[in-house]
């Protein structure tokens, strides 16, 4: 055997080994946040949050607890809609103790094991993405063995076990944010960032000049001058 298939063996072999360890750890926190949630209470805003999920989805009203945004509250409460629920009467839409006191009666007038169950395996899925999402990130910064060592830290980390699968915008803020910020650090790095640059600079111009015309002026040779006005 080439020296040279030798190596290409043992970089494939190391692959292997990295993308099963990473599976196993992704199995793993799958199977950490699934047990926990069937021997966890409801926290005191879940039940909140998964009923105005279910408002905004049957009745296009986002009045109902609007501190916090949307997208999470919408996720979680996409399982339910193909469940038949009672529904309590609302009528102080803009009232957080009602928002508290019908969302509760939503949760415990209905089967709320099962609606915990569904509600809180939606959520994990930030948690799972913001795993994946560490993982590439720390190995295109630093390598697979800081990867690797990372990932496992994030997997069996207390506080992400403790309010990954719950019906919060923690995670869900956790997990946007963190892709927000390697979407930019792949977008500073890319190889053709050059031509975007020059892309985004020809555009400014040539928005810019179309503003300048719009507005009476002319660019001519990098100067600009006033049509249909005084000129000096």
């Amino acid at each position: 055997m080439l020296p040279s298939q030798v190596i290409s063996t043992s970089n494939n072999l190391r692959r292997g080994l990295l993308a099963g360890a990473v599976v196993s750890l992704l199995i793993i926190l799958l199977l950490e946040l699934t047990l926990s949630i069937r021997r966890e209470t409801q926290t005191w805003d879940e039940a909140c949050h998964i009923f105005a999920g279910y408002s905004y989805w049957t009745r296009g009203d986002f009045g109902m607890n609007p501190e916090h945004p949307p997208l999470v509250k919408l996720l979680t409460a996409a399982p339910l809609l193909t469940l038949s629920l009672h529904v309590p009467p609302h009528p102080k839409i803009f009232s957080k103790e009602e928002d508290f006191t019908s969302a509760s009666q939503f949760v415990y007038s209905n089967d709320a094991e099962k609606i915990l169950f569904r509600a809180r395996m939606t959520a994990a899925i930030f948690t799972l993405l913001l795993a994946v999402l560490l993982f590439a990130a720390a190995k295109e910064m630093f390598g697979a063995v800081a990867a690797l060592i990372g990932f496992t830290l994030f997997v069996f980390e207390p506080n992400v076990l403790a309010h990954g699968a719950l019906v919060t915008t923690d995670m869900g803020l956790s997990c946007l944010l963190f892709a927000t910020v390697y979407a930019f650090y792949r977008y500073v790095k890319a190889p053709i960032r050059g031509e975007v640059r020059n892309h985004r600079s020809g555009s400014g111009a040539g928005a810019c000049r179309q503003a300048l015309w719009n507005l009476g002026v002319s660019d001519s040779g990098g100067s600009c001058s006033c049509r249909g006005g005084a000129q000096e």
